[in-house]
């Protein structure tokens, strides 16, 4: 189609109703055929870039460049939460669900045994029974063999649970400041920076406790 008869467009120039036709003396007619309707269209040679890239601009058709990552502040906010959840799944590690549901309660025994083994070494004299730890217990009946101590059992799950717990948490507020930025820039085509910069500072973050992030 060497022309094109632009019917209609929306009020910020994007192209809403488009006919091809193989002269431009045909574009016309129809463009005049339905004047009553569109009394603002016309034709144009047929652009070479695609049309999704097309915008009315003085009565031509001028290219807008690609559409932009994410049209819309939606479509934005849940590639930041895909991206958050994909994260959070990374810093976790390939684990089942019954094991991280296990978490917070082994965290618990974690902690009350190194408060009562803290106590102990700085207080010889007084030395008090260390708490039931089965979940502790049951996982070191496994490991020992590779030369695990309850010590350094206690101290990796202490520290794991520390770490996956902060950054966590800066996830989720770059999720939330991530969520304002985006409801306040007017123009989809920035939102992909947006979320780059933030997914960059989660990266900075994780890594300074010591998960690796991909973008």
């Amino acid at each position: 189609m060497t022309h094109t008869a632009v019917m209609n467009w929306e009020p910020d120039g994007v192209v809403a109703k488009v006919l091809g036709f193989p002269s431009q003396g045909e574009a016309e007619a129809h463009v005049a055929a339905f004047s009553d309707r569109f009394p603002n269209a016309f034709v144009v040679p047929t652009p070479a870039f695609p049309e999704d890239q097309w915008r009315v601009q003085s009565g031509q058709i001028v290219d807008a460049g690609p559409p932009p990552a994410y049209p819309t502040e939606d479509s934005a906010n849940a590639a930041m939460i895909a991206w958050a959840e994909e994260a959070e799944r990374t810093i976790t590690g390939p684990v089942s669900r019954g094991e991280q549901d296990s978490w917070p309660a082994k965290s618990v025994e974690a902690r009350a045994w190194q408060t009562v083994h803290d106590h102990n070494t700085a207080n010889p004299g007084d030395v008090q029974p260390y708490p039931n730890t089965p979940i502790l217990d049951a996982e070191l009946s496994l490991t020992q063999s590779m030369g695990e101590t309850m010590e350094e059992l206690v101290g990796r799950v202490i520290a794991r649970s520390d770490g996956i717990t902060r950054i966590t948490g800066l996830i989720a507020g770059l999720r939330r400041t991530t969520k304002a930025a985006l409801a306040a820039e007017p123009d989809p085509a920035n939102y992909q920076a947006i979320l780059q910069g933030a997914q960059a500072q989660a990266i900075t973050l994780a890594a300074a406790e010591g998960f690796t992030l991909e973008p």
